[in-house]
């Protein structure tokens, strides 16, 4: 005892001989390895963070109820299950590892969205999962003071919905099944909107095997850009492909034929799309004209469809209420949709409500002048510009934005 005594006293002479500013260096990073490692810790494992006093006291109790069975056994017991009243009280990281890829365990070698464990390794979502969004959705459906907020995400061209090729799709289910409050799966709404009539009634029955995972609604229409008079957009002409290709795995009973998958998503306002993929017919010794179908279609600006799909019973959208992610894919009409979104600006008052936390677009099908003349609108700070950070990943064909910096100004937390 007399030698331990003797070391401690040496050791501690020399920790006081240091210089003061030395010490207090060494435990700044003491203390921020201890912080990173308890962040580490609750990313990974989900962990509830209690905010008042009711629920410090009831993860007190099960922290005894741990401590006093791990004396006894000498390791351990697995943590018991949590009360459904805590649900609300999640970490701003619930969930976060699951959903952006954090546990090796749960990718998927399948790539299925259909999986539990579906591939969240899409580029544009993991730039959604960097800059914020499960944390985003996480303040939007656990915030004790707006637990009646609705929150709200738009696909617009969702094609036939949950797809391999879709940037968001696996990820939000990845999200939506970690979700057990009923009330909260409820004010999670979920809006797919079609205008082809082939893909439109495959997507109603893909929606139906998922709409037990939060309130989820299919349109079918096209959407345009604010910048088309509204007189003009009740019908408009719509090039999409016959329905004999289906539009899942491509097979067509016509000819006998199988086309690449994603033939079906070529549909649009514009011929161009599909001249633009005129070989692929070619190449099977088929006639694309043979193929298309011209029909009139229901069309809504971008504003009228968020208006509509956010209002609530009687017609009027709540404040708190939030437009958390749209994603666009309309085949060339992108930039145009998304340079017109802030066009009524100074006589719209619900203007910020139809501006997305997370935005999507497919910007490799706009031409120069259409793309560079939107992304100008959506990353500029100043008046009518839309303040967004441009996020696009490189290897992605999409562009991927974000407005969280922006919420301190038209969004009360």
């Amino acid at each position: 005892m007399k030698l331990n005594h003797a070391r401690g006293a040496r050791l501690l002479g020399c920790w006081t001989k240091q210089p003061q500013q030395q010490r207090h260096a060494m435990m700044k990073r003491l203390a921020l390895m201890v912080v990173g490692m308890v962040g580490w810790w609750i990313v990974m494992h989900g962990v509830v963070v209690p905010f008042d006093d009711d629920v410090m006291r009831n993860q007190s109790n099960l922290m005894m109820v741990t401590t006093t069975t791990a004396t006894h056994h000498h390791r351990r017991p697995p943590t018991p299950p949590l009360p459904n009243t805590m649900m609300a009280y999640r970490s701003p990281w619930f969930g976060l590892g699951q959903v952006c890829g954090g546990h090796p365990h749960n990718r998927s070698t399948t790539n299925s969205v259909g999986d539990d464990e579906g591939s969240i390794q899409n580029p544009d979502w993991q730039e959604l999962c960097r800059n914020g969004i499960v944390q985003e959705l996480n303040r939007a459906l656990f915030d004790k003071k707006h637990i009646n907020r609705h929150v709200y995400v738009i696909q617009i061209g969702a094609h036939i919905g949950f797809e391999k090729n879709d940037p968001i799709a696996s990820g939000l289910l990845a999200y939506l099944r970690l979700l057990t409050d009923e009330q909260q799966r409820q004010r999670f709404h979920w809006v797919f909107v079609e205008p082809s009539p082939p893909n439109y009634d495959r997507l109603v029955e893909n929606v139906k095997q998922y709409s037990h995972l939060c309130n989820m609604t299919v349109l079918r229409a096209a959407v345009v850009a604010d910048t088309v008079a509204p007189l003009t957009t009740s019908y408009l002409p719509f090039y999409s492909i016959r329905d004999t290709i289906d539009p899942a795995t491509g097979y067509d009973s016509l000819s006998g034929k199988t086309f690449p998958p994603w033939i079906t998503q070529i549909s649009s306002f514009r011929m161009g799309p599909m001249k633009f993929n005129r070989p692929v017919w070619l190449k099977m010794g088929l006639r694309l004209k043979d193929y298309i179908v011209q029909t009139n279609v229901t069309s809504l600006r971008y504003s009228d469809l968020v208006r509509n799909v956010t209002a609530r019973e009687g017609g009027t959208t709540q404040d708190d209420d939030e437009l958390a992610l749209v994603l666009i894919d309309t085949e060339g009409l992108d930039c145009e949709i998304v340079a017109g979104m802030n066009k009524n600006n100074n006589r719209d008052n619900d203007n910020p409500r139809r501006l997305p936390r997370f935005l999507v677009f497919e910007q490799n099908q706009c031409g120069k002048p259409q793309r560079d003349a939107a992304v100008q609108a959506l990353t500029s700070s100043r008046p009518g510009g839309m303040g967004y950070k441009g996020l696009k990943h490189p290897s992605s064909k999409n562009f991927v934005a974000t407005r969280l910096l922006a919420r301190q100004k038209d969004h009360t937390s």
